[in-house]
């Protein structure tokens, strides 16, 4: 079973690799129309990418339920 990894980023630039290393973003800061900060979850059975979670906040990260 597969450990969900979440990881938090400020910058666009850092979002956009991160997703071209498989992350997914699951949801946006925004403010004044402008994206601030990025959550993104790792989704993959294996270890995400070495250096590619430096801002990992696994267990701190409180993500609002988009579910209903």
């Amino acid at each position: 079973m597969k450990a969900s990894r979440m990881t938090k980023t400020h910058g666009s630039h850092k979002a956009q690799k991160l997703v071209e290393l498989g992350w997914t973003i699951k949801h946006e800061f925004k403010a004044d129309n402008e994206t601030y900060e990025w959550y993104l979850e790792w989704e993959h059975v294996e270890d995400p990418p070495l250096g590619s979670s430096q801002d990992n906040c696994e267990e701190e990260c409180s993500m609002p339920n988009d579910n209903g």
